[in-house]
């Protein structure tokens, strides 16, 4: 994610920022209810998508004590890589 983050340095003043806020906020909304995202992969891999203007899908697995994060994926970049992480 870090690599994510790192990217939306250039381009605005405050994209960097804009884009670890946007993540931490769809993390907490993840945590609260994440069985409101769908499954797209096997029996237990959901995703969320960020809201505004990020295009970053985040794919989880809900896990006793929270969630894992698998990866955080741009729309248009690399689709599916993260399916080797399985």
């Amino acid at each position: 994610m870090r690599a994510a983050i790192m990217q939306h340095e250039t381009g605005y003043p405050t994209a960097r920022q804009d884009f670890a806020s946007e993540l931490d906020s769809l993390i907490r909304r993840i945590q609260e209810t994440p069985r409101m995202y769908p499954v797209v992969w096997r029996p237990d891999i959901r995703r969320a998508l960020m809201r505004r203007r990020f295009p970053y899908a985040l794919y989880f697995k809900e896990i006793e004590n929270g969630i894992e994060v698998i990866a955080l994926s741009h729309h248009s970049r690399k689709p599916g890589y993260w399916l080797a992480r399985l």
